[in-house]
């Protein structure tokens, strides 16, 4: 009887907070899936002919991990497809603001207990990131991903960054080490709990 008695404890604490489910490692998970399921696909969004974006990667890579589908409000927060007409309209104030809508993966593990936002300091490998980034010309571009290596010399936090990317057409690590911090970029670190 008092076994029983742990058990349902122990199953009403992780109702009430998920993040006390284990997940698998997000870095080991998102290679297996580049490896296996999405082998050979590219950059894109039609899944229906093997195309992946940036975020339907992360999104993958953390339903992987946590063994389950993501609800509807959690993944559109994550795909960051949750904006009305009018907040797509000021898509560029909303990242200058830092909005927790634009924050995509991060916004989405927090707002469900299954994620702890990390500072740049404090990033490693494995941990999942949104970023923005202003260009020269003053539009805002954004991508996501997994952190896959994490540099720091001199204070300057860069990372490799590992999933779809555009500019290699499909799966991969990006050819690039990314400034973590800097006035021109927005960056929104998280890590699976």
């Amino acid at each position: 009887m008092k076994y029983q008695q742990h058990i349902l404890i122990v199953l009403f604490l992780i109702v009430i907070h998920p993040s006390l489910i284990i997940a698998s490692e997000p870095l080991t998970t998102a290679k297996a899936l580049a490896s296996g399921k999405f082998k050979g696909w590219t950059y894109g969004s039609k899944t229906s002919q093997n195309q992946i974006d940036c975020v339907q990667f992360v999104l993958a890579v953390v339903e992987e991990c946590m063994s389950q589908s993501l609800g509807e409000e959690t993944r559109k927060q994550l795909l960051i497809s949750n904006l009305t007409t009018e907040e797509q309209k000021m898509l560029p104030t909303l990242i200058q603001m830092e909005n927790r809508k634009i924050r995509g993966i991060q916004h989405a593990l927090v707002s469900i207990k299954r994620g702890k936002a990390v500072r740049a300091e404090h990033a490693r490998s494995g941990d999942f990131i949104q970023y923005w980034i202003k260009s020269k010309n003053g539009e805002w571009f954004g991508h996501s991903g997994l952190l896959e290596k994490v540099y720091t010399k001199d204070g300057i936090i860069e990372a490799t960054v590992f999933g779809s990317h555009k500019s290699s057409n499909g799966i991969s690590t990006s050819k690039f080490k990314l400034n973590l911090i800097g006035a021109d970029r927005k960056i929104f670190l998280v890590r699976l709990m």
